[in-house]
């Protein structure tokens, strides 16, 4: 009998293998309310945007997060770009950087910050198409263990005058373990216990 439920835990354990992704299931949340400008004040110089939020309705462990953008800016070079968790975690993605070395240059077009990333983000140009690790010192690792569930606000703040835009699109794309491994695995180990 213990043969034979160690041939069926093998074979569980090469189908999880084989079958299932190894680095877990990736689920995005996008944000889709209305355009949010840069700053919110139509008549400011300055200033920030009302937070974009996207509320993850899961309850998910986070083994890796990344964040896309869209935003269409006459100078992104200008804003602060922060990304608040549910539980009160935060980190830059991006930062604006002392107006002596001042570059003007517009929007990020399918930016993704991703820790994993070739590029950090100071050494991009824009628009920024592709992926970057975020702002020099912040890590979106800081996310990793937390429990996805909750509020996520994008916060964009323009700091110089002159300049504006708009958030058009932002995702969280969260890397979580693959459900049907541990389902597999769980069932594994009851038929060792009954069969045991």
């Amino acid at each position: 009998m213990r043969a034979r439920s160690s041939i069926v835990l093998l074979t569980v354990a090469v189908f999880a293998a084989v079958v299932l992704p190894a680095d877990g299931t990736t689920i995005t949340y996008v944000y889709d309310g209305p355009f949010r400008p840069i700053p919110a004040d139509a008549n400011s110089n300055t200033g920030p945007m009302y937070d974009a939020v996207i509320n993850v309705p899961d309850n998910l462990i986070i083994t890796d997060l990344d964040v896309a953008v869209d935003i269409v800016h006459t100078n992104v070079f200008d804003l602060d770009m922060i990304l608040k968790g549910p539980a009160g975690q935060e980190i830059y993605l991006n930062v604006y950087e002392d107006p002596n070395g001042f570059i003007k240059a517009q929007n990020y077009s399918g930016t993704v910050f991703d820790d994993e990333a070739l590029l950090p983000i100071e050494q991009g140009s824009a628009p920024f198409t592709g992926s970057f690790r975020p702002k020099r010192g912040y890590f979106l690792s800081t996310f990793d263990g937390a429990d996805a569930f909750g509020e996520w606000r994008l916060c964009i703040d323009d700091l110089y005058h002159d300049d504006s835009g708009y958030l058009e699109n932002f995702e969280l794309r969260f890397t979580v373990p693959e459900p049907a491994t541990f389902v597999l695995f769980t069932l594994a180990g009851l038929l060792l216990r009954r069969r045991g």
